[in-house]
């Protein structure tokens, strides 16, 4: 038992350093591939930072989301900020607080 807690505090104090260098790109992937998935065409974001405290945000930098009815951009923005309630996670369901833009044109 001493041998198996002793794996699982290295293998915690390995993973959770690693899980904060490569989440930012981790989540830039998802959120890449989910919107060529609904648009059919390429969406383009240069950078994502993942902050866990004090609260949960997403910042999203030079976002350029295309519309998928013509040959434009439907969201162009220099960064998208996301505030999320950590809680309502715990409860399977996400709570937005705040959405925050800079220069951003949607049309």
């Amino acid at each position: 038992m001493k041998k198996f807690i002793k794996y699982l505090t290295l293998l915690v104090v390995f993973l959770i350093p690693i899980w904060i260098l490569i989440d930012d790109l981790v989540v830039k992937s998802i959120i890449i591939k989910s919107a060529e998935k609904l648009t059919k065409k390429e969406t383009y974001i240069s950078k994502v930072k993942v902050t866990y405290f004090p609260v949960l945000k997403l910042s999203l930098f030079d976002i350029k989301l295309p519309n998928p009815a013509a040959n434009n951009f439907l969201v162009n923005s220099e960064e998208i900020t996301i505030s999320i309630d950590l809680s309502g996670l715990l409860n399977k369901s996400l709570i937005i607080d705040e959405i925050s833009s800079n220069k951003t044109v949607i049309g």
